[in-house]
């Protein structure tokens, strides 16, 4: 915050300086005669001297330090730490009840096994496609964010391959299959995002 004045007064130093023409300041100095004697005979207003008590006053008042705002900021660091060790031991009080724990947990079971034949590959075609693609038109995928998302692909496909060679392994785990419709879902992303880069 201390560089900011600095900033601020170097950056309207850099300000391109334009002088306005003579007719500019001949219309303000017209609409300024046009104001003056319209409305307001400013000239034949009376003048009157203030006191020098209210001088004296008016500078006693500017010479003054602020020291109430001061004071409270000073404070203000210890009033919030006050404040949250207060909410703190009445939450580690009030809430001390006994030393149970309960915990509530269920088990599902798949009457089928419809979820695990499931055709993974229906959607091969289209990333077949795409390396048919970079393979007949180089030129096309020499990409540096093409051939990332190429190598994405790639890392993908073979964590799926390896993932379906489990399944048989550890007996249909639901948590494979899920794991299994991610990596799919990232595919299509990456597919979408491929085709609209080319």
């Amino acid at each position: 915050m201390k560089k900011t004045p600095y900033i601020l007064s170097k950056a309207i130093a850099q300000l391109p300086i334009h002088k306005p023409e003579e007719l500019v300041w001949d219309n303000i100095a017209a609409s300024l005669d046009k104001i003056q004697t319209n409305t307001l005979p400013i000239h034949q207003l009376k003048e009157f001297q203030a006191p020098d008590f209210i001088w004296d006053n008016i500078e006693t008042q500017l010479t003054k330090p602020a020291r109430t705002s001061i004071r409270w900021i000073k404070l203000l660091p210890y009033a919030a730490a006050i404040s949250g060790l207060i909410w703190f031991s009445f939450f580690f009080f009030s809430n001390k009840k006994a030393d149970t724990l309960a915990f509530q947990y269920s088990t599902e079971k798949l009457s089928s096994t419809a979820l695990f034949d499931i055709d993974w590959t229906e959607d091969e075609a289209a990333f077949s496609m795409v390396e048919n693609l970079c393979e007949t038109y180089t030129f096309a995928c020499e990409n540096a964010e093409i051939q990332f998302l190429r190598t994405e692909l790639i890392e993908l496909t073979s964590a799926k391959e390896q993932i379906k060679s489990n399944f048989s392994s550890y007996q249909n785990d639901p948590s494979l299959v899920k794991r299994l419709s991610q990596i799919e879902r990232q595919r299509s992303d990456l597919l979408k995002q491929f085709i609209a880069k080319i």
